[in-house]
């Protein structure tokens, strides 16, 4: 009776899961429509902010969906972790470490790395599409590109990481399991920033990497700085073209 109990749990939790995964892109861009009433004057800022504090409300609600339906794997991943546990290796993303080399070494230098990439795609997609960049936007929006970075960054996590781990743990190994996320976050991004192909390969690394973090630290501080620091990067070309 209790397995069957879980399974249900499990399976009520995946069309959670979906539903939202669903939602991302109609809510993000189409809640300015909706939502009529300006918090802020900006157009560009009005919509962001309407749209984040939705995906919030959202991912808030498949957390606690997770903690209630799956309590056992979310308890289990849903905190900062290990952050200097072992790394293993994955050749699948090229990821070779040394004898006892840990997180907080692979971290890092990957924080440096990937954040590097973003930075310079980006870059380079605004200007192949030759939009003019007002750098003073950078100044008077700087605290706002920093919240809209950490909203995005926990609510992808959630959804696109955390979620796919605590719903499929015991379903599927570790590794296929990153892999699903790493179709699906990647998939999604061909039309985001940066978008196209260089986007969805981007996308799609960061999501195993991210994925892989959390399962072998137990715990998302790896994955939600990286991913923090990647939005920065997003939200601050956003903003200044």
């Amino acid at each position: 009776m209790r397995r069957h109990n879980q399974s249900q749990g499990k399976l009520l939790l995946l069309l959670f899961v979906f539903l939202s995964v669903c939602s991302i892109i109609p809510v993000k861009e189409g809640m300015a429509q909706v939502w009529t009433s300006p918090i802020v004057s900006s157009p560009l800022l009005d919509g962001q902010l309407k749209g984040q504090l939705c995906m919030l409300l959202i991912s808030v609600m498949l957390l606690s969906a997770c903690f209630c339906l799956a309590p056992s794997p979310t308890k289990k991943y849903f905190r900062p972790g290990d952050i200097r546990a072992l790394v293993h290796e994955e050749n699948l993303i090229g990821l070779k470490p040394k004898t006892g080399e840990t997180w907080l070494q692979v971290g890092t230098s990957f924080t440096f790395v990937i954040t590097f990439v973003t930075a310079a795609v980006t870059y380079m997609q605004l200007v192949q599409a030759k939009h003019e960049v007002f750098w003073y936007s950078l100044f008077s929006n700087s605290g706002w590109i920093v919240f809209l970075a950490i909203s995005n960054s926990f609510v992808e996590e959630v959804i696109f990481r955390l979620s796919f781990i605590v719903v499929l743990d015991g379903m599927m190994s570790p590794r296929s399991i990153w892999a699903v996320s790493s179709l699906v976050f990647g998939g999604l991004h061909y039309f985001g920033m940066p978008g196209g192909v260089a986007g969805v390969l981007m996308a799609a690394f960061l999501a195993f990497l991210l994925s892989k973090s959390i399962t072998e630290t137990r715990g998302l501080f790896w994955a939600w700085f990286i991913h923090f620091l990647q939005d920065f990067v997003i939200f601050t070309a956003l903003f200044i073209s």
